[in-house]
């Protein structure tokens, strides 16, 4: 997906309300999806984390990324389930 911004201006412009540094509520609301299909994500590894304790910790960087917002990394599966 390309939205004709320069990957700096993604990380200025967009989801700008949520910190650099996702839990997993945050997520939740940055994507509009329940918490099973948030876990589903990250257990299958469609969006990186790291685990500090029991928490998920999410850099927004890893949703930029699943969104295919940076580095071109939308597949045609992806795109086909529109995201």
């Amino acid at each position: 997906m390309n939205l004709g911004l320069p990957q700096d201006e993604i990380y200025t412009t967009m989801f700008t309300e949520y910190p650099d540094l996702l839990d997993s509520d945050q997520l939740c609301k940055m994507l509009k999806i329940c918490k099973g299909t948030a876990y589903r994500l990250l257990r299958e590894g469609r969006i990186k984390y790291r685990k500090v304790g029991t928490e998920y910790k999410i850099p927004k960087v890893f949703v930029f990324d699943y969104l295919g917002l940076v580095n071109g990394n939308m597949d045609a599966e992806q795109a086909q389930e529109g995201g």
